[in-house]
């Protein structure tokens, strides 16, 4: 993961997770205990760019429909590499198309 993240930079996961070096977790309540104050603040802290996340890939799953479910065994690296370019390559179209009207779009000369 080194090659990947420096030394300040983790992916933010939920609970499903398991603790990880490059990975911060939420907290879960304690079965049969009310959640430490301080874990239940962290916890509000990380739910806004987690939704704002989710709200992105939903976001680009509305407009390219086919991330919902891309149809690519993943064998190694160069697959993996695909892959990563097909989503690349949307966010980059979403980016360009964010406050453009279809009509814009069909002017010609454009």
């Amino acid at each position: 993961m080194e090659s990947h993240f420096n030394e300040t930079e983790y992916i933010i996961g939920d609970s499903a997770y398991g603790p990880l070096n490059f990975m911060v977790l939420v907290f879960k309540k304690p079965v049969g205990a009310p959640m430490p104050p301080d874990n239940e603040a962290f916890n509000t802290q990380l739910a806004t760019p987690r939704v704002l996340s989710e709200h992105t890939i939903g976001m680009l799953k509305g407009r390219f429909p086919f991330l919902r479910s891309i149809w690519m065994q993943l064998t190694g690296k160069k697959s993996f590499k695909k892959i990563l370019r097909f989503v690349t390559v949307c966010k980059i179209l979403h980016n360009f198309l964010v406050g453009k009207r279809e009509d814009d779009l069909n002017k010609s000369g454009d």
